[in-house]
């Protein structure tokens, strides 16, 4: 698997991503392919957070956004699955396995997702009452083609939360 982040600033919860992703992949190989977007911070600085990382990283001189950051990055790795990661997001134990595991007994399948679970990180200002529910499960878009998150604030134990969602 192929682990694609782009980064813009924010190191602080790239560190709790990046630690997050061994334990979200004990069986399944995978390498860490991070894409700076031009962080405004010194490169020496980068370059020290970058060493406790086993990661390639490429640092762009321009944020040419998330599309191409991952497009620039998937086009270094080799593993069959690529996998596009947000640089806000922690995975939960054995996630990734699951995702792998999917799409390795299910060849018809090109894309699959997770479901998001917004994180006390963040949100104990903002909006605490979003801790622990769901973000999203996937996404929809209404009739003007606006993206809708799919049960946003809804617990994540809710039976439409669990399993798979096919889309229409």
């Amino acid at each position: 698997v192929d682990i694609i982040i782009p980064v813009y600033g924010r190191y602080d919860l790239l560190e709790d991503c990046l630690n997050s992703i061994p334990l979200a992949f004990p069986e399944t190989p995978y390498k860490v392919y991070v894409f700076d977007n031009a962080t405004p911070m010194d490169y020496n600085e980068k370059q020290k957070f970058f060493a406790k990382h086993a990661v390639k990283v490429t640092f762009s001189k321009q944020n040419v956004g998330f599309p191409l950051a991952c497009n620039a990055s998937a086009q270094k790795g080799k593993g069959k699955y690529i996998f596009l990661l947000n640089s806000d997001v922690v995975l939960d134990p054995g996630s990734g396995e699951v995702l792998a595991r999917y799409l390795s007994e299910h060849e018809d399948v090109g894309v699959v997702g997770m479901k998001l679970l917004f994180a006390e990180k963040g949100n104990r200002e903002r909006n605490p009452a979003s801790i622990g529910k769901v973000q999203h499960v996937g996404l929809s878009f209404d009739i003007n083609a606006i993206p809708q998150h799919l049960y946003i604030g809804w617990s994540p134990d809710n039976p439409k939360t669990q399993g798979i969602i096919e889309p229409d």
